[in-house]
């Protein structure tokens, strides 16, 4: 009993066993299975794996091809900045050729316009025009004599005194010394209304010269005149303009021609108006000397009215000014809106005057002949002392004299 139990066990072992073996073959097919279905993954993984690495060998030779074009590219990139530099300098340097051509051009143009001018100047005679200005006088103190323009085509001269004759200069200190002194011996003032430029310096330098002589009377002389004071340092500046006697008398003796210890500038208007209450004798000279303006209108108002002062006029007045009212012998005036009676001393000398008289004036003009000389303008004057030097100089033998009319046109 046992021993078919053990062959009941053994065989229902057995059978297990089979059974394991034929679990064991099955499984051993479903590996095989797995396994051929491994080796068919293998070979399309392969296959796959060949195609990838195909797919990376043409991509590695494209990018190959790729890179070897960008290198390309590159090169022909540098090719082409370095054509553009070499354009753009090449631009540049056209532009500046263009800027060289524009200007030559301008040149050119500037040449052709000169030459055509030249052309212009060549084809018309030239016209020598000359303006003499104020003529001023020879052999006076302080300036050198006037030069006359020689030589020209036509003139257009001043005539201020062209119907005048001044008198001789060899008794003016002795009449001016008796002036000053017939005024100051019956204690008055002399007042004088004289131009800031000129006139006064010529009046400051008579009187230091008569100061030097010792012929001066001991009394105060002023300049009431911030115009005159800044044009007599002008004068001071420019000794290189003034006469050998001037020069000779005071420069070399290291001498100021426009200062002495008597004579007193005055530029404040504090100190201008101290002289209308200025006690005892004196001299005031103040511009403007056509008495239309300035200081000498305050000195006037303040000493016309007494009849010891002298009014003395040292130069020309226009019609209708106050200094020519005066002069004509006006007996009543209106100052600042005021009247006056004239009570005062009233005296001209016109000596010292700036202006040439006739004889100067025709002198001027005889530095141009009558056959060179085709028209003279004559202006600057009222009619009765332009027209008597109209008629003198036709006289000379001078053609087309003219005395214009405002707005009159004449072709030379």
């Amino acid at each position: 009993d046992r021993n078919e139990n053990q062959n009941d066990r053994n065989e229902n072992q057995n059978d297990r066993n089979e059974n394991q073996n034929e679990r064991n073959e099955n499984q051993n097919e479903r590996n095989e299975s797995q396994n051929e279905r491994n080796e068919g993954q293998n070979e399309r993984n392969e296959g796959q794996n060949d195609r990838n690495e195909n797919q990376n060998e043409r991509n590695e030779g494209q990018n190959d091809r790729n890179e070897n074009q960008n290198d390309r590219n590159e090169s022909q990139n540098d090719r082409n900045e370095s054509q553009n530099d070499r354009n753009e300098n090449q631009n540049d340097r056209n532009e500046s050729q263009n800027d060289r051509n524009e200007n030559q051009n301008d040149r050119n143009e500037g040449q052709n316009d000169r030459n055509e001018g030249q052309n212009d100047r060549n084809e018309r005679k030239t016209i020598r025009l000359g303006f003499s200005g104020d003529v001023g006088r020879p052999e006076m103190p302080i300036l050198r004599d006037p030069i006359p323009l020689p030589n020209l085509d036509a003139l257009i001269i001043e005539s201020t005194y062209g119907n005048r004759f001044h008198p001789a200069n060899d008794h003016v200190q002795e009449e001016t010394l008796s002036v000053i002194n017939k005024v100051i011996k019956r204690g008055g003032k002399i007042i004088i209304p004289a131009f800031a430029v000129g006139r006064t310096q010529l009046l400051v330098y008579e009187l230091h010269e008569l100061f030097d002589q010792k012929k001066l009377p001991v009394f105060p002389i002023f300049v009431d005149s911030p115009l005159a004071v800044n044009v007599t340092e002008v004068y001071r500046l420019h000794p290189e303009c003034f006469d050998r006697e001037t020069y000779n008398e005071f420069l070399n003796n290291h001498e100021d021609p426009f200062g002495f210890s008597r004579l007193t500038y005055t530029r404040d208007v504090n100190e201008s108006k101290k002289l209308n209450t200025f006690k005892g004798p004196c001299m005031i000279i103040s511009a403007s000397g056509m008495a239309e303006g300035g200081r000498i209108l305050h000195h006037l108002a303040n000493n016309i009215e007494d009849a010891n002062n002298l009014i003395l006029f040292a130069g020309y007045a226009a019609k209708e000014t106050l200094a020519r009212k005066i002069m004509d012998g006006a007996e009543s005036i209106n100052i600042f809106g005021d009247p006056y009676t004239v009570r005062a001393e009233i005296k001209k000398m016109d000596y010292f005057s700036a202006h040439a008289d006739q004889p100067g004036l025709l002198k001027y003009i005889d530095a141009s002949k009558p056959a060179t000389l085709n028209n003279i303008f004559i202006v600057h004057g009222e009619p009765e002392e332009s027209l008597p030097l109209q008629e003198k100089i036709k006289g000379k033998g001078y053609k087309n004299v003219h005395y214009p009319k405002t707005g009159e046109e004449f072709e030379i």
